[in-house]
């Protein structure tokens, strides 16, 4: 909850979220491939947002604890650097998620402006979604043809 409260994660979380729905806003001169491109550049801002989040909020919030004593008070007690290292990991893995969240929420919302700005013109990618449905049957029924060969 302490990573959740900091202005810097709070900060780049909104302004993330705001940036990739503006993603899907102006108009891009991608012969097509506007969709394509709205959601290859939401996914880079989430890996960079994820990226800088990791590094600013586990560098403040260790250092502050440092800062403070509250680092030198818990590890004074039966408590190993692993696992006081392992808690703060938890704890930050915990607050990207909710980061994570809420940029996942923007990024379909973007997706969905650009649909409906630009409409679909991603025809492989539902050719392979197809595909992979279809694959699993396929697979099924020459494993059963087989095996009644084999019997």
């Amino acid at each position: 909850m302490e990573l959740v409260r900091q202005p810097v994660f709070l900060l780049l979380t909104t302004s993330t979220a705001l940036f990739e729905i503006f993603l899907a806003v102006p108009y891009y001169f991608a012969l097509g491939e506007e969709p394509k491109l709205v959601k290859t550049s939401v996914l880079a801002v989430m890996l960079l947002a994820g990226l800088f989040g990791a590094v600013l909020s586990a560098s403040v919030s260790l250092a502050r604890e440092i800062r403070s004593g509250t680092a030198l008070a818990v590890l004074s007690k039966p408590v190993g650097r692993s696992q006081f290292l392992l808690a703060k990991y938890c704890g930050l893995a915990a607050a990207l998620t909710v980061m994570t969240y809420v940029n996942l929420v923007a990024a379909l919302i973007a997706s969905r402006m650009a649909f409906d700005s630009y409409g679909s013109t991603d025809t492989a990618a539902i050719g392979i979604f197809a595909g992979r449905l279809c694959w699993p049957t396929r697979w099924r029924v020459s494993a059963i043809s087989s095996s009644a060969a084999l019997s």
